[in-house]
């Protein structure tokens, strides 16, 4: 999020040492909306990859066992 980073940035310019970047997130709030539902469905979609690349696994070591090189 690039105007995160800018207000970060400016904050910093501001005074090398940051104390104080709640108001930058508040101000942006409705941006990190969006993530919301991406980050919820992580573990879920974390499973779904988990099973298709063991059957793929499992697919390649029978195509393997069946006709070794």
């Amino acid at each position: 999020m690039q105007e995160l980073l800018r207000c970060l940035e400016t904050r910093r310019a501001e005074n090398p040492v940051i104390e104080l970047v709640g108001d930058i997130f508040v101000r942006l709030a409705d941006y990190f909306k969006m993530y919301n539902m991406y980050c919820s469905n992580q573990p879920y979609s974390l499973v779904k990859f988990q099973n298709i690349t063991t059957k793929a696994f499992k697919a390649l070591i029978l195509v393997r066992v069946e006709s070794p090189p």
